[in-house]
C-alpha cells in the first residue's frame, strides 16, 4: 500500500475554507520519509508559487517553529505532516509535538494524518488508520484464501478521508456547510436527547400518564352523560343510579388523585431535583444550548407540577381530609373568587368540628356542585355559604344574589330536576340528610342541605 499525499488536494482545500490566505506553513519531519513527503510537497506548490508565499519549517529546532507561529498574522495557515524529531535529536511524541505546535499557533493548522486530530488541529484530508487497517486486513484475507499475494497489485492511492474537529471548527467559526461532502467531524456536542435520555423519557412518561388520566376523566364525563340521557324516563332509576354514580366518582376521584400525589408528583420532584443537579454539573463555559435546553426542561416541569397540584385539588381536595370541611369549603371557593370576581362568604360555627369523612365529602361536593353552578348560569355578584350545627343538625346553606330561574314541574306536578340537581340531592339522601332549592328569577337561588348528627 503506498502512502502519498495529494498536497495539490490540501492547498485547495485551504484556500476554499480560507480564500484571504497568502502564506502556508509546511512543518515535516527530516527522516527519510519526511524527505519523500518534503518533494511531493514542493512539486504540489508550483501551481500556486505566484499567488502564495511557502515557508517550510522541516529540518530546525522545535523552539524556532514555536516563535515562527507566534509571530503568524491571520492570512496564515499551518500544514502539518508530522515532526517526531529536531535539529537537535530531540525524540517528540506525535501527540504532544501537535498539542504543543496547536498552543502556540494563533491560526488554523491542518494536518495529513487523523493521529494529529484532537489534539488542537482543525482537520484535513487525512491518512485514516482504521481505513489503512482494513484495507490491509482484506489484502491478508484473500492471500489466506489461497491467492497469491504476487497477485495482488500494490494500491498506489492510500484509503484517505476529510476529517476535521468540531472544537477548532467553532474556534475559527467555521461552518459545516463549507465543508467538503462526505467529511466526518469528530468532538460534536453531545446532543440534549442521547446526554439526558432516561431523563427525558421520563418526563415523556408523565406527559403519557396525564394524558391517559386526562383521556379517562373525558371517557367517564361521556359516559355520565350518556347514562343521564337514557334514565330521564324513570326518576326512581335515575336517583338510584346517581347515588352509585357519585359513590363511584368520588373513589375514582381519590385513587387518580393518590396516582397523581404518589407516583406523578413524586416522579416530577424527582425530576426537577435531577435536572438542577444535572446544570450544577454542567460547566458553566459549556454550549449555551445545554443551559438553555435544561432551563426549558426545568420550566416545563414546573408547569407540570403546577397543572398536576390544581387537577389534584380539582379531584379531591386533601384540605378536607387533613382539615375538615369548612377550611376545605374556604380554599375552594378562595380560587373561583381569584378567577371570577364574585364575592364569596362563608359562615361557619365551630370550625374544628370534624365529622365522618363520608359525611364531609358529601358536603363538599355539594357546595362544589352549587359554586359551578353559581359560575355557569346565576351571574350573582356575591354567594354566601352558611355551615353551622343546631338542634343536633348540621345546616348547609349555599345562597346567591343572581338572575335565578323558574322551577320547572313535572308531569306528576312535583319539580323537575337536572343532572346536577339530582346528583346533590342523591348525595344528601345518602348520609341521611334532606336537599331542598329555591329560586325565582331575580331572586336568586338558595340551596338548603341539613344533615342529622
Amino acid at each position: 500500500m503506498n502512502e502519498e499525499n495529494d498536497f495539490a488536494s490540501y492547498i485547495k482545500l485551504i484556500l476554499q475554507l480560507h480564500p484571504k490566505t497568502k502564506q502556508i506553513v509546511f512543518i515535516n519531519e527530516w527522516t527519510t520519509t519526511g524527505q519523500g513527503v518534503h518533494k511531493a510537497f514542493l512539486d504540489a506548490t508550483i501551481p500556486f508559487q505566484q499567488s502564495i508565499q511557502f515557508l517550510l519549517l522541516e529540518d530546525v529546532y522545535i523552539d524556532e517553529i514555536l516563535n515562527q507561529l507566534q509571530l503568524l498574522t491571520p492570512e496564515s495557515i499551518v500544514l502539518y505532516t508530522a515532526f517526531s524529531k529536531d535539529k537537535s535529536g530531540r525524540i517528540f511524541e506525535y501527540a504532544d509535538v501537535a498539542a504543543l505546535i496547536a498552543r502556540n499557533c494563533p491560526v488554523p493548522i491542518y494536518t495529513t494524518n487523523d493521529f494529529n486530530l484532537g489534539h488542537g488541529v482543525l482537520g484535513g484530508f487525512t491518512v485514516n488508520g482504521y481505513d489503512q487497517g482494513e484495507t490491509a486486513g482484506k489484502i491478508a484475507l484473500r492471500i489466506l484464501q489461497g491467492e497469491s499475494a504476487g497477485d495482488i497489485p500494490v494500491l498506489m492511492e492510500t484509503p484517505k478521508r476529510y476529517l476535521f474537529d468540531y472544537n477548532q471548527m467553532q474556534k475559527f467559526r467555521i461552518s459545516p456547510d463549507r465543508l467538503p461532502q462526505n467529511s466526518v467531524i469528530i468532538n460534536l456536542p453531545e446532543t440534549l436527547y442521547f446526554k439526558y435520555k432516561k431523563w427525558i423519557g421520563a418526563v415523556a412518561a408523565v406527559f403519557v400518564a396525564l394524558l391517559l388520566i386526562i383521556s379517562i376523566l373525558l371517557i367517564n364525563i361521556k359516559k355520565r352523560k350518556q347514562t343521564e340521557m337514557e334514565l330521564k324516563g324513570s326518576q326512581e332509576q335515575l336517583r338510584a343510579l346517581a347515588w352509585r354514580l357519585a359513590e363511584t366518582e368520588d373513589k375514582e376521584r381519590k385513587r387518580l388523585s393518590r396516582v397523581l400525589h404518589d407516583e406523578i408528583g413524586q416522579n416530577l420532584t424527582i425530576l426537577g431535583v435531577n435536572l438542577n443537579l444535572f446544570r450544577s454539573l454542567v460547566p458553566k463555559d459549556s454550549d449555551d444550548m445545554i443551559h438553555s435546553r435544561i432551563n426549558d426542561s426545568l420550566v416545563v416541569v414546573k408547569q407540570t407540577t403546577e397543572r398536576t397540584r390544581n387537577l389534584m385539588n380539582e379531584l379531591r381536595s386533601p384540605v378536607l381530609d387533613d382539615y375538615g370541611l369548612v377550611a376545605a369549603i374556604e380554599l375552594y371557593v378562595k380560587s373561583f373568587k381569584e378567577r371570577t370576581g364574585i364575592d364569596f362568604i362563608v359562615r361557619a360555627s365551630e370550625t374544628d368540628t370534624r365529622l365522618p369523612i363520608h359525611v364531609e365529602n358529601a358536603l363538599f361536593r355539594i357546595v362544589q356542585e352549587s359554586v359551578t353552578n353559581v359560575v355557569k348560569h346565576s351571574k350573582a355578584a356575591q354567594v354566601v355559604i352558611n355551615v353551622r350545627i343546631t338542634d343536633g343538625k348540621l345546616h348547609l346553606s349555599v345562597e346567591d344574589n343572581g338572575i335565578g330561574f323558574d322551577m320547572p314541574l313535572s308531569n306528576s306536578g312535583k319539580q323537575k330536576r337536572g343532572w346536577g340537581l339530582v346528583t346533590m340531592s342523591e348525595r344528601a339522601l345518602g348520609i341521611g340528610g334532606t336537599y331542598n332549592i329555591k329560586s325565582q328569577p331575580g331572586f336568586g337561588t338558595h340551596v338548603i342541605v341539613e344533615v342529622p348528627l
